[in-house]
């Protein structure tokens, strides 16, 4: 297995009360380097809870969670917190932008959070607003925006910090077709030009072909389709 990955699951297995099988049943997963992961599903088929295990969020009960070569089991949460700040960008289906913070403040987040030059963040998380056709958009607050423009905002945020690794939860799945598509094949341009890894979660079996690999995960198990 290449020794470079991102990120490895070893023999993970994650239960919950009320179930009477592992919603993950020894999980065995890798990610390298620009990599890009489709994980398909039916609902209530664990992808979410693997993906909240892949960032540190959840532990689970048996087995290893590696990330950047580190275990999670050996992290503090302020380690795992970092680590995140520092490798990874998180889009979901649900924009999650903050209501009191403008676009640009929204986007810039990331970087605040990890210090350095202000200015340099605010001219950085701009460029990638004009790129994304925004700029004039910038000063709006999230109930201003469409939903699309919401989604594209929530992408440059994930993409700002330039992360190793980028976790989405159906990053589309709250838009009319037209528009997802649109901005999926945005977002994939963006990221290879910067060669991000993807872990994509999604039903839409159309943007998991975009993917370089597709996996699914059933009865607790992942299957390479």
């Amino acid at each position: 297995m290449n020794k470079s990955f991102l990120l490895k699951l070893t023999d993970v297995t994650k239960t919950f009360d009320g179930l009477d099988q592992p919603i993950l049943d020894k999980v065995n997963f890798s990610i390298s380097p620009g990599e890009s992961i489709a994980i398909t599903g039916v609902s209530g088929s664990g992808k979410s809870t693997l993906l909240h295990l892949m960032a540190g969020l959840e532990k689970p009960d048996h087995g290893k969670i590696e990330i950047k070569n580190y275990s999670i089991d050996t992290l503090s949460q302020n380690q795992i917190a970092s680590i995140r700040n520092n490798h990874y960008g998180f889009i979901y289906q649900f924009h999650h932008l903050l209501p009191d913070f403008s676009a640009i403040e929204n986007v810039v987040m990331p970087l605040l959070i990890r210090g350095g030059s202000q200015s340099n963040h605010i001219n950085q998380a701009i460029k990638l607003l004009k790129t994304l056709g925004l700029e004039n958009r910038a000063n709006h607050m999230p109930h201003e925006l469409s939903g699309g423009e919401r989604q594209r905002i929530a992408i440059a945020r994930a993409i700002v910090t330039k992360p190793d690794i980028i976790l989405a939860d159906e990053p589309t799945g709250n838009l009319d077709y037209k528009n997802a598509e649109l901005i999926f094949d945005l977002f994939l341009e963006m990221t290879t030009e910067i060669k991000t890894a993807i872990i994509l979660v999604t039903h839409d079996s159309k943007l998991a072909k975009k993917m370089t690999k597709i996996y699914r995960l059933a009865e607790g198990k992942i299957h390479t389709k």
